[in-house]
């Protein structure tokens, strides 16, 4: 004989179901996006388990790519109130009842929400989740070793700047000339960037990098996409090889912009004296300088500018050898020197595994 599975919460599951079909998000979909079992959300929806704090946040963070604004606060209140945070007009959706499913090919309008430039809902939405789970290796002072957009085949230094925020990443880009501000994605463990000039309108860049695998991101790659400073305003990709000089001050924020000012002035002075390729060092110089359509060293031949794996520069604290420390304390000692940043620690870096039960 079969027994009737307890209710648990009924009101909540109402909600849930609410804010989900107002939404057009349906189960498989909120299982996938925040790392959960198909049943798990079954069980939610039918009123037999309420999820765990960890999960509520989840789901929240994911509906808040959708309808901007909505927090834990808005699982507390009545029906009324939330069917008006999700942008439900009729009181009959507002209701802690399931609206009614769709009919046959019926187009399902998600409500409207306040525009957002360069929003990407799905991929936020996974990298909420992923930057949770390996966002600690990315915050960071960088030099970024690319050639010139403008095509003289010279190596240039960037400093960059990431930063971390609850669950997002951000980043900063600059030389005493110029800046960009954007945010980093962590999708399916590569990361993605797109910055903004943030004080002229001089165009946009944008990189896709390797992500690691440890705790603690040293150098990694990929490449950049932006335009020339040409008259034309030329489009063009450049490899780039990423690498940590600094780390952040124990608060986590950037550092002044005294210390920031005083490294890239150090890039520039490298830049103009030809020092750059030297600095970067033979890998470094060998991975950037792209050879698209003439066979390699190993004789393979890119068609496309690209960066796979098999030649990555990508490195964490497991990756870490001597010879890379060298070359990253190499980089530091040239473009750090006495500008008063945090230190480069190269020591194993060690975290205690956080054990989450699903519920």
């Amino acid at each position: 004989m079969s027994v009737a599975m307890p209710i648990i919460d009924s009101t909540f599951a109402a909600r849930l179901d609410l804010a989900l079909k107002a939404l057009s998000i349906g189960r498989s979909r909120l299982a996938q996006e925040i790392g959960v079992d198909k049943s798990l959300v079954s069980r939610w929806l039918s009123g037999a388990m309420r999820p765990a704090e960890h999960n509520l946040e989840r789901i929240t963070r994911l509906l808040a790519v959708h309808c901007p604004g909505f927090t834990m606060l808005d699982w507390e209140g009545d029906g009324s109130a939330l069917a008006r945070r999700l942008g439900i007009d009729t009181p009959q959706a507002a209701e802690p009842v399931s609206p009614r499913a769709p009919a046959p090919g019926e187009t399902v309008v998600p409500p409207p929400r306040a525009a957002q430039p360069s929003d990407v809902p799905h991929a936020r939405a996974q990298s909420l989740i992923e930057v949770e789970r390996e966002g600690v290796a990315y915050p960071g002072v960088y030099v970024l070793f690319r050639v010139a957009f403008r095509n003289t085949g010279e190596l240039l230094a960037e400093l960059i700047v990431i930063w971390r925020d609850g669950n997002r990443l951000f980043f900063r880009s600059f030389d005493p000339s110029f800046s960009h501000t954007g945010e980093m994605l962590i999708v399916r463990h590569q990361l993605f960037a797109l910055g903004e000039d943030d004080a002229r309108a001089d165009g946009l860049m944008y990189w896709i990098v390797n992500g690691v695998s440890g705790q603690k991101l040293f150098r990694t790659d990929g490449i950049a996409m932006s335009v020339a400073g040409d008259r034309y305003r030329t489009p063009g990709a450049a490899l780039i090889v990423l690498q940590r000089i600094a780390d952040l001050p124990d608060s986590g924020q950037s550092p002044s912009n005294e210390v920031l000012s005083a490294i890239a002035t150090n890039m520039k002075a490298a830049y103009l004296e030809g020092r750059v390729d030297g600095i970067a060092g033979a890998r470094v110089v060998e991975a950037i300088r792209p050879r698209v359509g003439s066979p390699r060293r190993d004789g393979s031949i890119d068609y496309l500018l690209r960066q796979p794996m098999e030649r990555s520069l990508a490195t964490s604290e497991v990756e870490l050898s001597p010879e890379i420390a060298a070359e990253l304390i190499g980089a530091r000692d040239a473009f750090v020197g006495g500008a008063g940043a945090p230190a480069l620690s190269l020591g194993p870096v060690f975290a205690v595994p956080r054990l989450a039960l699903v519920g």
